[in-house]
């Protein structure tokens, strides 16, 4: 559980992604979901808000080496839960 808090603090400097941030690591710290739960975490957020979200980890990516790790990571994250054949 430190690595998330190392990076919500990290966030916390890079205001108002970093509530957004917050709640996608909550979200990420299960990961076994059914299909209804990926149905309800998918709606959380409308399809502007998860290309929102989409866009600012692209630029997050920008910030160094391990930003562009952890971007590939939570990418690879959001692939799954929009990836329906797997469900």
């Amino acid at each position: 559980m430190g690595f998330f808090r190392g990076i919500l603090k990290e966030w916390k400097r890079f205001p108002p992604y970093h509530t957004t941030f917050k709640v996608i690591l909550l979200m990420f710290l299960q990961m076994d979901y059914n299909s209804k739960e990926k149905e309800l975490i998918r709606n959380f957020f409308s399809d502007d808000e998860w290309n929102a979200i989409d866009s600012a980890l692209a630029d997050y990516q920008d910030y160094g080496d391990k930003e562009s790790e952890l971007m590939s990571t939570i990418g690879q994250k959001m692939y799954d839960l929009f990836n329906t054949q797997t469900s």
